[in-house]
């Protein structure tokens, strides 16, 4: 309980400390900076895809010639429309035990600490609004629930991520380390719910899928967890970040070995799902991320088709999305440049030195 205590305590000082509260996306920061509001967020790197190389793999470029636009891109015009706003709600526990992870979840206020999720509140055109929840499952999970149009994050999920960052992360005299435990929470509730949030564009924008639908939500998340950042974070805030997700999916593989039953599972299998993951964040800046691969976290041989696999699933999750913007938040493929460019530049001021992974 002590342990749970300071993993909570640490959550709200890494929320001010390193930016982490609050919706995401450069826009959103930069009008934060000049009228001291908050208004909806938008997004800072998906925006309509322009000729040449995507968005994200714009990254190495922009750094190497350090060119930054002179002039600020337009401020979003309030007067037209967004889209439907998220609903957020904190629904009762009803065990004891999850009554605490109710209190703890309440008090640190989760919902609104999903960046990415945050940031995509309002911007895209959905049919009505999103509801975020937080309940009582009798089961470890996180789930989309189509016919009401609900993401549930249960507090069993929760609680199981407290207890798992505080086994994985521990000093060198073997006690838990209470601040990357919390950086392990925030971390994965990033990752888990942007997936969900994948789930719930699928179904109600009716986007075109092919493949997997659980892996096409798992390359979604990992995209907007590479894209639609606080300038405030770092590149190494965003390898942390990642991973830390991929860190729950070997945690979760079996020792023993899988049946039939794992196989035929729509999910891919947990060493999979990481592979998958280091596979896009090294490909979307491979001098940078290096150290993903010297560091054995993905094989070589899997690195090297990794950049392309990176800018085609960049590309083709921003081709789906942009038709489904709001129209306060359409930009022309100049905007979304000059927005890409100052989100880069800003995030290379967070870092004392050229940042290798």
């Amino acid at each position: 309980m002590k342990s749970r205590l300071l993993v909570g305590i640490l959550i709200l000082a890494l929320m001010v400390v390193c930016g982490i509260a609050g919706g995401l996306g450069f826009l959103l920061w930069q009008q934060r900076q000049a009228a001291g509001s908050t208004p909806l967020p938008a997004p800072a790197v998906l925006a309509p895809p322009v000729a040449g190389p995507p968005l994200a793999a714009d990254t190495a470029s922009t750094a190497d010639n350090g060119q930054v636009p002179s002039e600020p891109p337009p401020p979003i015009p309030a007067e037209l429309p967004a889209g439907p706003r998220f609903v957020y709600a904190y629904l009762p526990a009803h065990s004891p035990a999850m009554r605490a992870t109710e209190a703890f979840t309440r008090e640190l206020d989760v919902l609104h600490q999903l960046n990415e999720v945050n940031s995509l509140d309002g911007v895209l055109m959905l049919p009505g609004p999103l509801r975020l929840l937080t309940a009582e499952c009798e089961t470890i999970n996180a789930y989309y629930v189509a016919e009401r149009g609900e993401i549930v994050l249960c507090y069993e999920m929760i609680s199981y991520l407290v207890d798992l960052g505080l086994q994985l992360h521990r000093d060198p005299s073997g006690q838990a380390d209470t601040t990357q435990a919390a950086r392990f929470l925030l971390a994965n509730l990033r990752f888990m719910m942007l997936h969900e949030v994948g789930h719930a564009l699928v179904d109600q924008l009716q986007l075109n899928v092919t493949g997997r639908e659980e892996d096409a939500v798992d390359q979604l998340a990992t995209t907007l967890m590479l894209t639609l950042i606080d300038p405030e974070e770092s590149e190494a805030d965003v390898a942390s970040n990642l991973d830390m997700a991929g860190r729950f999916f070997l945690a979760n593989t079996r020792e023993d070995g899988y049946g039939l039953a794992h196989y035929a599972g729509e999910h891919s299998l947990g060493e999979q799902r990481y592979f998958n993951l280091m596979c896009l964040l090294y490909g979307a800046d491979p001098g940078r991320y290096l150290r993903v691969v010297t560091s054995g976290r993905l094989p070589e041989a899997r690195a090297l088709r990794c950049p392309e696999e990176s800018r085609r699933i960049t590309r083709s999750w921003s081709r789906t999305l942009v038709p489904h913007f709001a129209p306060r938040y359409q930009q022309s493929d100049e905007q979304a440049r000059q927005v890409h460019q100052q989100v880069l530049e800003r995030r290379r001021q967070n870092a004392p030195a050229p940042y290798r992974q």
